[in-house]
């Protein structure tokens, strides 16, 4: 269990409730204490320097405050950021970001610690808003292949995590933007019919003549035997940048800003039935803003303008169909 989710059980056992605007709590390293207030509501409370800006959470949900008050278990006045959980929903993944803060900050100057927070609750912050850990089928998917190309058919796993674009946590149009070439990856259920991938927007196979794009084809099928799941796959890619915790923390942030809790018992197991690479250029079967001479009428934006790419079209632009990409 997570010491965070103990520290919080024990001072719910007091039997002394705090007055409004204060806690009772419990130091677990110097100038950070877990607390619960009045409401029961799990809070963190961090010591900063005075005239520190209050930090955001961007969660309705997580309620940051900054107060000048009494220092818990002095008689001396401090500043502090709090951090109070407003839905018990959320407690197993608040304790798991405050143990993160403590770990991260037991060692850093006061000075430091608010901007530290801050670029925590930049990380963990997607995670406020998915409490069950519920991404859909279709998302699933999409985040699985991803992954599949990321560890497989990239040689580099911390350079792949650096051009991973992560979907949600920072919008671009390609799923790997790298320094040579950019990827994008489309995932689709297995089906009789063929292999078929939507493509949304002229934008999103234009590709540029001084900068090479591929498009990496894959298509699964549930598999409960052998199959691979998105934690499983997570895993793997963490286990390949052990050592390297900037990585660790990005790829961590990425996975959040789609929705992705590890605690989830909900993954698909999935088995690859299909993984190719196309190179796509000259005549490679797409639409792009030169398709449609003068742009889309007025009204319809250039990428509102999707379609389905069958891939036994594609055989002509085939690089390879097993990993690594050279």
């Amino acid at each position: 269990m997570s010491s965070a989710l103990e520290n919080w059980r024990t001072l719910r056992e007091n039997d002394e409730v705090p007055e409004p605007g204060y806690f009772n709590a419990m130091k677990v390293t110097e100038g950070i204490w877990l607390a619960v207030d009045g409401g029961d509501r799990a809070s963190l409370l961090l010591e900063v320097p005075g005239g520190a800006t209050r930090v955001e959470t961007r969660a309705r949900i997580l309620r940051p405050d900054l107060q000048e008050m009494e220092v818990p278990g002095t008689e001396n006045m401090g500043t502090l950021a709090i951090l109070s959980l407003d839905d018990p929903r959320f407690e197993e993944v608040f304790a798991a970001f405050t143990d993160e803060v403590v770990q991260e900050l037991d060692s850093m100057l006061i000075n430091d610690r608010n901007d530290a927070l801050q670029r925590l609750l930049n990380i963990w912050r997607y995670f406020w808003t998915n409490p069950d850990g519920s991404l859909s089928f279709e998302e699933e998917i999409g985040l699985f292949g991803e992954l599949l190309f990321l560890l497989d058919w990239l040689p580099d796993v911390a350079t792949g995590v650096q051009g991973w674009t992560g979907g949600g946590f920072r919008s671009t149009t390609r799923d790997f933007q790298l320094q040579a070439f950019d990827i994008e990856v489309k995932t689709a259920r297995s089906l009789p019919t063929g292999i078929t991938h939507r493509i949304h927007g002229l934008s999103q196979l234009d590709a540029s003549a001084d900068h090479p794009l591929f498009l990496f084809s894959c298509a699964v099928s549930p598999d409960d035997e052998s199959g691979l799941t998105v934690r499983e796959l997570a895993e793997r890619v963490l286990e390949r940048i052990n050592g390297d915790p900037e990585s660790a923390d990005l790829f961590n942030g990425k996975l959040a800003s789609r929705g992705y809790r590890s605690d989830s018992e909900k993954f698909q197991a999935l088995g690859v039935d299909h993984q190719r690479l196309f190179r796509v250029e000259g005549s490679f079967p797409r639409l792009d803003r030169g398709s449609i001479p003068g742009g889309p009428p007025v009204g319809i934006p250039p990428e509102q303008v999707n379609y389905n790419l069958e891939i036994a079209a594609c055989g002509g632009w085939l690089v390879k169909d097993t990993p690594p990409m050279q």
